[in-house]
Order: C-alpha cells, then sequence, then structure tokens
C-alpha cells in the first residue's frame, strides 16, 4: 500500500497554527517576560542632563535670608547661615559665619555655596564680605579683575574691598571659580510669586489660638493641627514676651502668625522672645506678614522662625538676634547685627498637591519582520486616566506611584507579536530615577520623561520533508532526498525538518515545537534563539 503526505507549501510560514505546526513558549506569559528581559540588553543610560537646581519651597527655603532684589550690610554684622540675592550685594565689613543649627551650607553647582548673588557684588566701596564655610557664587562677573588668594578683587589693590571665601579648600583661584548662574535656577522668579501666594493663602486661614494677655502673653495652641494666630502690629507692639501651654510649637503643631495692619505702627514689628526653648520652637514658627510693602524690625526682643514678607523692603534693627529665616524683596542689615539659622520646617497646609507630570513615548525594535512605528501605540499610566500617542505625550498626574504599559492600536503587526522590553526615566534636567519593572514614583511637582521601549517578537516556521528515515536536529539531510511538492510517498518512515527563526528584535526562550499530524514530537537542537538565529528542529514517522 501506498499512501502519501503532500507538501502543498514548502515556503516560510509566518502563522504556523494555520498549518498545524505551532511553534510556542512553553511558559506562561509573565514567565516569558522573565526570560525576555533577562536577555535583552537594558536601555542606555539616558544623557547626563546639565546639574540642574530644583526650585526653592518658600516655606523651607536653604538659605538663611532670601531676597529677590538688593541686600545692604552695614559694618559688624553677620549671618550665621548663609544668603541668597538677586540683585546687588553691597556691604562695610561683613561676616557669613557657620550655619548654626549646624545643618549643611546650601548646595550651588555641586559644592557648598554659602553667598549667592543673582546678580553683583559691589566693590566699590566697604572693606571685605567674608564666607567662613563656603563658596561663594556670583552671576554677573563683568566688573571684577582678579582672584588672589581666595579674594575677588575688582581693582589692583589687594587691600581693597573684597569678597573673601575661606573655611573651604581648595580656595577659589580664578574668576571663573567664583562665577555661578545657580541664584535663578533656585530662587527664580516663580519663587517670590509662590511666596506671595503662599503668604496670602496663610492670611486667609481662620486664626485657631486662643490669646490671654497678661504680664506675658499666653498662646494655647491646638495638638496635631496647623495653629494661626492673627494679631494686628499695634496689638503685637504691647507684648514682649510669650509662655507656651501643655502644646508647644513643634512638627505636629505649627504656629503661624498672621500680622495684620502694618499702618498701625508704621510698618514696624518687633521682636517678641518665646520662653522655654526658642531656638527649639524657631523651624515651626512662621511670621507671615502678607501685603506688607515695608518692614522695620526693631526692639530688644529676640524674634524665632520663618520672616516670610516677600513683598517688604526689609530694614533689620533688632537689638537682639533673629533665630531663623526671611524671605524678602528688599533687605538692609544695620550694623551689629545677627541673624543665627534655624531651618525651617513648611508646614502641611492641606492644600491639594502640585500635579506631576509624566511625558510618555514609545521606542520599538522592528528586528527583520516588524514594520510598526512608535506612533502606532497608546501609552498610559494605569490610574491616571489618561492616555498618549506613542510617538509622545504629556499626563498630569497626581503625584505617586504609576505602572506605565501601552497597547498596539494601529499600523502593521499584531498586538502579541511585540512585548514590552524595558521603561526607563528621567527626571527633566536632573537624570535617572529608579524604575521597578514598570512602576515608577513621581514626587509632587515633578516632571519625568519615560520610554517605553518594544521589540518585535516573531519565529517563523519553514516545513520540509525528506526521504530518509531519521536525522540528527540541527541540519538538513541530503538536498536530493528532499520531497518535492505533490510527491506520492511510499508506506515508510520519512523525516520532517522544521526550520525555526527568530525573526524578531528580541531572544526568545522556551521555544517547544509541535507537530499535530501525528508524527513524533520533534527534536530541537535548543530552546532559546537570538534575534536572527535559527535551529533545524526534525521528527521522524510513517508518512500519512
Amino acid at each position: 500500500m501506498v499512501t502519501t503526505r503532500t507538501v502543498t507549501d514548502v515556503s516560510t510560514w509566518t502563522n504556523p497554527s494555520e498549518t498545524g505546526i505551532r511553534a510556542r513558549l512553553a511558559a506562561a506569559g509573565a514567565v516569558l517576560l522573565t526570560a525576555l528581559s533577562a536577555a535583552v540588553l537594558p536601555f542606555p543610560a539616558a544623557p547626563a542632563a546639565a546639574q540642574g537646581v530644583p526650585q526653592a519651597d518658600p516655606l523651607a527655603p536653604p538659605h538663611t535670608v532670601v531676597v529677590r532684589g538688593d541686600a545692604r550690610f552695614g559694618t559688624g554684622g553677620q549671618i550665621n547661615g548663609s544668603l541668597a540675592a538677586g540683585g546687588t550685594i553691597s556691604f562695610g565689613t561683613f561676616d557669613l559665619g557657620r550655619p548654626a543649627d549646624g545643618t549643611a551650607v546650601p548646595a550651588a553647582d555641586g559644592r557648598p555655596t554659602q553667598l549667592l548673588a543673582g546678580g553683583r557684588v559691589d566693590l566699590s566701596s566697604g572693606t571685605v564680605f567674608r564666607t567662613n564655610a563656603g563658596y561663594a557664587g556670583i552671576a554677573d562677573m563683568s566688573r571684577y579683575t582678579q582672584v588672589r588668594d581666595g579674594r575677588l578683587l575688582s581693582g589692583t589693590d589687594p587691600n581693597g574691598p573684597h569678597v573673601f571665601v575661606q573655611g573651604v579648600s581648595p580656595r577659589p583661584a580664578t574668576l571663573a571659580d567664583y562665577h555661578s548662574e545657580a541664584f535663578a535656577a533656585l530662587y527664580p522668579a516663580a519663587f517670590f510669586d509662590d511666596a506671595i501666594a503662599t503668604a496670602a493663602q496663610l492670611g486667609q486661614l481662620p486664626g485657631t489660638v486662643q490669646a490671654r494677655a497678661g504680664g506675658e502673653l499666653q498662646l494655647t495652641l491646638q495638638p496635631d493641627t496647623v495653629n494661626v494666630w492673627t494679631v494686628t502690629a499695634r496689638e503685637l507692639a504691647g507684648y514682649h514676651a510669650v509662655n507656651f501651654g501643655t502644646v508647644k510649637p513643634s512638627a505636629t503643631a505649627p504656629l503661624i502668625v498672621n500680622v495684620t495692619d502694618p499702618a498701625g505702627t508704621g510698618n514696624v514689628l518687633g521682636g517678641l522672645r518665646f520662653n522655654g526653648d526658642a531656638a527649639g520652637f524657631s523651624p515651626y514658627v512662621t511670621w507671615n506678614l502678607s501685603g506688607w510693602n515695608r518692614l522695620s524690625l526693631e526692639g530688644g526682643a529676640e524674634l524665632s522662625g520663618l520672616v516670610l514678607a516677600p513683598q517688604a523692603a526689609v530694614t533689620y534693627r533688632l537689638g537682639s538676634n533673629l533665630t531663623g529665616q526671611l524671605i524678602a524683596d528688599s533687605f538692609t542689615m544695620e550694623g551689629g547685627r545677627t541673624i543665627n539659622h534655624r531651618q525651617h520646617v513648611a508646614p502641611a497646609l492641606g492644600r491639594e498637591p502640585e500635579p506631576a507630570t509624566l511625558r510618555l513615548r514609545a521606542e520599538v525594535e522592528n528586528g527583520t519582520t516588524g514594520t510598526a512605528a512608535p506612533a502606532d501605540w497608546t501609552l498610559h499610566a494605569e490610574g491616571s486616566g489618561g492616555e498618549v500617542p506613542g510617538s509622545g505625550g504629556t499626563l498630569a498626574v497626581a503625584p505617586g506611584g504609576y505602572a506605565l504599559d501601552g497597547r498596539l492600536t494601529s499600523g502593521s503587526g499584531e498586538p502579541g507579536d511585540y512585548v514590552l522590553t524595558g521603561v526607563a526615566c528621567s527626571e527633566d534636567g536632573a537624570g535617572p530615577v529608579p524604575v521597578h519593572g514598570q512602576q515608577v514614583e513621581v514626587a509632587e511637582g515633578q516632571t519625568l520623561d519615560c520610554v517605553l521601549r518594544y521589540a518585535h517578537q516573531r519565529l517563523q516556521i519553514e516545513l520540509r520533508g525528506w526521504d530518509v528515515p531519521a536525522q540528527e536536529p540541527g541540519s538538513l539531510p541530503p538536498a536530493d532526498t528532499e520531497i518535492t511538492e505533490g510527491q506520492r510517498i511510499p508506506d515508510r518512515t520519512v523525516t520532517w525538518t522544521y526550520t525555526v527563526s527568530n525573526t524578531g528584535a528580541t531572544t526568545i526562550g522556551g521555544i517547544r515545537v509541535t507537530d499535530d499530524t501525528g508524527t513524533g514530537p520533534p527534536a530541537c537542537p535548543a530552546d532559546r534563539l537570538w534575534p536572527g538565529e535559527r535551529m533545524i528542529c526534525t521528527s521522524s514517522g510513517r508518512a500519512a
């Protein structure tokens, strides 16, 4: 008896399931993704961005005194902390000492920068402006001539007015060592706009603090909430010291003092001593002077906390010290005064968090047979409720964690032909951020650029028959034994070869070939193929 098996097509079959021959992965999809991820090279690192400086928080600026415009200092004063001013800084003899609270000097351009000028330091008069624990960074360097022994000069006299950086190593040696544009990044116009808006927001908070006058003022705070004391400048001028009850200013019970009616005292705010641990209370007290255009800090009592006066021309005449920080439109500090840095802690105001931004786009590796383009994908961040095209788009999201994914929605190819091989994200201006699988965390106000990389995954199988009883996998039998199309085969054992090619762009593991026609299970020399690699599997059986 002679039976036949007709080889109807010996060309490449791109969809083996339609022919009764299937190449399939023995593992489940989740395992497949793991295997593929292990085999695919990781994303190249994003180019290192210029080392940027994120905009500061107006309720927790890193510098002790922050001024939008000019800052003027008399002779003999000192800030035990740091200074950032956007205009011209002038001085008599002035020192920046080490931060009084032991915190680090703020960093700019990758180094501790105690003096940060968005304009210039005026060396036309005065004696010396010293930094004792950090560098000086100045944007406008047009009027300086040389640096000698760490001293920045505008003429040839080494003993003339100068900025003197000391207490750091190495000292600046060239004009370039003094140059910095970091003020504009750390304290742009938006910072001061935010400070004004924040002060206005604080000024609208309802009062919650119980105040009882006496020999010394008694303030009763509530635990686990933001405490607000609204008081006129005239009323405040009648007090010189405060006692707190059981609850004292802290991270969980911060105190905001809204001082109103500046005209009531001619724009004067006196000091107010906090009995107890004044320095310890300072990080949690905000003196809010929203709408004040002029402010004169006077009197013999100390003042503790952040003085938030972003619209005011501030003159500092306190006979005692300010322990905390200060934000002003302009600033004048008379000689012999001292400010001691205490880093402020921004109170939680129950406000809506600033949205974060995810900028998503797809990249595609097609191999030799894929034809899809990034625009053929629709990308999304799970839970965001939005989608963007794979060619690139922006999602405004709430801060939190998001799983990034996409789907093939148009163009050539079937969804199963492509796999996600990795996700890489970087922060706008600050370099790569961690990605755990497809999950990325985005913080309030943060912008992340994320790339989802897809690769074409395709196995092609070519079936051929041979008039030989057996053949080891890995090679083809002699050419003259091939069974041609339509050839009648006697009822005897023959060999079938299955040439499996990886024409995609990913390594595929766990490959197994089956033949539904009843021959023995095909034997393959391997179960993994790299992109562009192929193997020959064989099976033998009686022709049917």
